[in-house]
């Protein structure tokens, strides 16, 4: 709520405080948004460390996660895919990590984006990403 500002005013430390105790209390979507809070602020070494931690996570253990933590397993499956596409450009980049694209490469292929029956919230998302993605290419 604090990192978008949604029904309250937007506060960068109060999202990063909140985001972080929710990660460490093991919510994954709540570690994807910190990753990209992270890279957002130019915490690059921060945010490829949180990432590769969160991106090896596989499909069957997204399952197992979102079971036990009582998160809807899409949003296990969007902090995955975020963690990892903010992975990939700091790999590809070489922000915060050595640069390493076939690396990178791997990261990217694990990016999936909300197609098909997209939310309000999964098409703001997904334009974000991009929009990101397209801001950091001119750099």
């Amino acid at each position: 709520m604090y990192e978008f500002g949604l029904g309250t005013k937007k506060d960068s430390m109060a999202a990063r405080t909140c985001l972080r105790e929710a990660s460490e209390r093991g919510n994954v979507y709540a570690a994807g948004v910190l990753v990209s809070h992270y890279y957002r602020q130019k915490m690059y070494s921060k945010a490829a460390e949180l990432a590769l931690k969160v991106s090896p996570i596989t499909e069957e253990d997204a399952k197992q996660i979102a079971i036990t933590s009582r998160c809807l397993e899409r949003f296990v499956r969007k902090g995955i895919s975020v963690s990892a596409f903010f992975l990939a450009r700091c790999l590809a980049k070489g922000l915060g990590v050595a640069k390493n694209e076939v690396e990178a490469s791997k990261y990217y292929s694990k990016v999936r984006l909300p197609f098909g029956a997209v939310s309000n919230a999964s098409f703001r998302a997904t334009t974000w990403i991009l929009t990101c993605a397209r801001h950091s290419r001119t750099r």
